[in-house]
């Protein structure tokens, strides 16, 4: 699936961009980031990283996996954010570890901006139209260790990179929701 789309889709929080320019995020490069398809974009919308949400494709079925009670309200309840069409052609595929995502180095013009009234309203419906399956805690697909030993590993990974502020982070944001995620990490690191 190395094909690029002559349109891909891009979710951020912000609305309105005329530019959608490369940042740097969790793979440590300056990229814009979009997907093949709306629902793998919307699933996007706003809060998504590991420590909260999952996510990935059971074979064409993309799916959200919370990683704590409360997880999906937490990181798409009462959130507005917008998906907005861009060209593929400056997009690449096979640059990170998600076959669904697509990034590109440079600055994208949008064609299309799609508001979004509440993210969590807006997945839902893909979920009950049945393109979607969002895994409820402590529901995981069968490739996520039900100890979490995957966080682990990703929380010592990115201590490693970028040190102590990601440790901070974590305590900061989900010293309640994940304790034993930091305490394993914590044990890991002395």
């Amino acid at each position: 699936m190395t094909q690029i789309p002559d349109r891909v889709y891009h979710s951020s929080i912000r609305q309105g961009l005329s530019l959608i320019e490369p940042r740097v995020g969790t793979h440590a490069q300056a990229w814009v980031y979009a997907a093949r398809d709306l629902v793998i974009a919307s699933i996007f919308l706003f809060q998504h990283h590991d420590f909260i949400l999952a996510s990935g494709l059971t074979g064409d079925m993309p799916y959200i996996c919370e990683r704590f009670v409360g997880a999906f309200d937490r990181a798409k309840a009462n959130v507005n954010a917008s998906i907005y069409v861009l060209p593929g052609s400056s997009f690449q595929a096979n640059r990170t570890s998600f076959d669904a995502e697509l990034v590109s180095e440079i600055a994208v013009i949008p064609m299309l901006e799609i508001p979004i009234e509440h993210a969590k309203t807006h997945l839902l419906e893909f979920r009950d139209a049945g393109q979607l399956k969002i895994y409820s805690y402590p529901d995981r697909p069968n490739d996520y260790p039900s100890d979490d030993s995957d966080l682990i590993a990703n929380a010592l990974k990115l201590i490693a990179q970028q040190g102590q502020p990601i440790l901070d982070w974590l305590e900061r944001e989900f010293g309640n929701d994940l304790s034993h995620v930091i305490k394993a990490v914590r044990e890991a690191r002395a």
